[in-house]
């Protein structure tokens, strides 16, 4: 039987320049929005016999792991500053952070940050988002967050008002306005800490972005402007007290260097006194010639800034005294008021 001629059958090439082209067009992914996180501030040590945490962040959604952060050592108010791509997000599902202690044996529960998807879907995010379950003082844990969304060039501006104003009454029910205030500034109070009272009530009802918070600096109360020792005044004889409130910026230094034997340079306003060291001027020691050694002028250490922590530690502020005297390599947790807009 003469056998019939059949054509060779030719297996496709499945990888040449050609098709390797139009594969890697079919499988780039296209981010659906990128996220940076800056830092955490405010939280507290859980275990403090245990020494100061190792801080890490998990971001998920909906339960769905999208990123974890590098754990930073030995610190309370980390900073990361770490960017990834989002590729998969369902629409209307918000963002979950998830604040860890991370030890050799376990991982202790911080806290939490939640982020709603209409905060940053249509127009990004630029700002900070309250830690909630956090063991902190009040009004004082949050999250620094940064998104843009897919098409955007850049990151939103900061949409954090610096500045507002708030009206608060004291009512029969309070002997007190529930505030910690230190008037070491001439020309501003620095809020110490907010307690059950007027302003806690008042926050309530405030929305975030005009809560009295810990850290802030209160500018004017019922029209005296400028002068710390007037506004206590006022504050005293008024039930009524209209605000001006402008917001702090948190700088974390990381401090190398400097020899124990070294002296700071630093000299302190009015004593050692509340929560908070607050600088007066630099004499000669290591803080003038770190300033003189970095470029960034919001790295450096300023007459007026309020040292609220070493090595991510708070304290009262000899305390904080007594932990820079003999710190060499660290972080300092600086507040400042914010530029004016």
């Amino acid at each position: 039987m003469e056998r019939q001629w059949e054509p060779q059958r030719q297996e496709p090439e499945l990888f040449n320049e050609d098709n390797m082209n139009d594969l890697e067009e079919v499988v780039e992914l296209k981010s659906t929005f990128t996220i940076t996180i800056g830092g955490a501030y405010g939280l507290q040590d859980p275990d403090p016999v245990q020494g100061k945490p190792d801080c890490y962040c998990l971001v998920k959604s909906v339960g769905r792991e999208l990123h974890r952060t590098g754990a930073v050592q030995n610190n309370l108010s980390p900073t990361w500053d770490e960017e990834f791509d989002v590729f998969e997000h369902i629409e209307g599902d918000p963002l979950e952070f998830s604040l860890y202690e991370s030890d050799e044996d376990s991982a202790k529960y911080l806290g939490r940050a939640s982020l709603p998807c209409a905060s940053f879907a249509t127009q990004g995010f630029n700002g900070e988002v309250w830690i909630q379950e956090a063991k902190r003082a009040t009004g004082e844990a949050c999250l620094r967050l940064k998104i843009k969304v897919s098409g955007m060039a850049d990151y939103p501006l900061n949409q954090s008002p610096r500045e507002f104003t708030m009206a608060v009454k004291r009512g029969p029910q309070h002997k007190a306005w529930g505030l910690d205030l230190s008037s070491q500034l001439r020309d501003a109070l620095f809020v110490e800490e907010v307690r059950p009272g007027p302003f806690l009530d008042a926050n309530e009802k405030s929305g975030v972005e005009a809560e009295l918070r810990r850290f802030d600096f209160i500018l004017a109360v019922n029209g005296a402007v400028g002068d710390s020792v007037k506004m206590m005044e006022n504050f005293g004889t008024d039930d009524e007290v209209v605000l001006r409130v402008r917001r702090p910026t948190h700088r974390a230094l990381v401090i190398k260097g400097r020899s124990p034997s070294q002296p700071l340079g630093l000299v302190y306003l009015r004593g050692l006194k509340g929560q908070a060291l607050v600088v007066a001027r630099l004499d000669a020691g290591f803080f003038l010639e770190w300033n003189n050694s970095v470029a960034d002028e919001d790295g450096r250490i300023r007459t007026g800034d309020h040292i609220i922590a070493v090595e991510g530690r708070h304290g009262k502020a000899h305390e904080l005294v007594a932990q820079l005297e003999k710190a060499t390599n660290f972080q300092l947790s600086v507040v400042r008021p914010a530029a004016a807009a």
